[in-house]
């Protein structure tokens, strides 16, 4: 709600509680036709108050668009570097169309002897 909306709910606000009292004071004056005026300025009160509170009720229903951006920098969890693969049965260096990903894990199979092996990362504590 705007500086002008919170201003004119606040002048409802502060009329209807006016006419209120002022119906209020009316009434109990004890003539009937004051009777009848306070009772008047009093729902004018009122239907100021619903006024107020249909303005609110409506700025509340009005949804808020919120604008966030986040920047994110991640870095592993230990010093990078490439790591040279070879096979374990005949030493033969294995290059990327040899490697496969398998389960998380590296599986290679040796294009000189054929031996299929799996390769764990370590741990980098």
């Amino acid at each position: 709600m705007g500086m002008m909306g919170k201003v004119a709910v606040g002048l409802l606000v502060i009329g209807g509680l006016f006419l209120l009292m002022l119906g209020a004071i009316f009434m109990i004056a004890g003539a009937m036709d004051t009777i009848i005026m306070g009772a008047v300025l009093a729902l004018i009160g009122f239907a100021l108050f619903g006024i107020a509170y249909m303005i609110i009720r409506k700025e509340a229903q009005t949804p808020t668009i919120v604008r966030q951006s986040y920047n994110v920098t991640m870095g592993g969890s230990g010093e990078f570097r490439e790591r040279k693969l070879s096979c374990k049965s005949c030493g033969a260096a294995l290059d990327g169309r040899s490697v496969t990903l398998i389960s998380g894990g590296l599986s290679a199979v040796c294009p000189y002897c054929g031996q299929t092996s799996v390769f764990e990362e370590e741990p980098k504590w």
